[in-house]
């Protein structure tokens, strides 16, 4: 989505924003999930303040009254115009009062910089049986000094294959 969040970008901005809204209203979706850049804070949008664009992303879906989640990619807090950290991103995401927000900061790695790696069962009618899981892991960042992105750690690995076998043994005997 890519919303600067700056007084240089308010134009681009609002045409994202109306963008989403228009494709949640049209689509009327049970869940929406952003896969990383709901933020691009730069100096050609007027700002470093990546938590505008994150503030502007929570607004409007709460305005829409829909399920929603993100995952942090390479623009969330890119290193060279992070306002904020990926630490910081998702202690907001955790702490803010959203009514529809489905994030959880999960499985940190500290060391490698990715914040908000988790699951969200997918269950029938009466939550008794799991149909599914939506694994949700941070890609990493866009490193300018040596022009190449990362990629998904080992450790980011580990914690998928624990929390699978999490999601098997709490769901086992109930059909996943």
């Amino acid at each position: 989505i890519h919303i600067g969040g700056g007084f240089m970008s308010k134009a681009v901005d609002e045409k994202a924003i109306n963008a989403v809204a228009a494709m949640v209203t049209r689509e009327k979706p049970d869940l929406v999930i952003a896969t990383g850049d709901i933020a691009f804070p730069s100096p050609s949008a007027g700002t470093i303040n990546n938590h505008s664009g994150a503030k502007a992303f929570a607004n409007l879906m709460e305005s829409l009254g829909v399920y929603w989640t993100v995952t942090f990619g390479n623009h969330d807090a890119e290193s060279t115009v992070d306002g904020y950290s990926k630490e910081s991103l998702s202690e907001y995401m955790d702490s803010c009062d959203a009514k529809y927000l489905l994030y959880d900061s999960g499985y940190i790695d500290t060391n490698n910089n990715r914040y908000g790696n988790f699951s969200i069962s997918v269950l029938n009618h009466n939550g008794t049986k799991m149909l599914g899981a939506i694994i949700l892991m941070d890609g990493g960042a866009y490193n300018s000094s040596i022009s190449s992105y990362d990629s998904i750690t080992k450790g980011q690995i580990s914690w998928y294959e624990s929390e699978i076998d999490a999601l098997d043994a709490r769901y086992r005997g109930e059909g996943t």
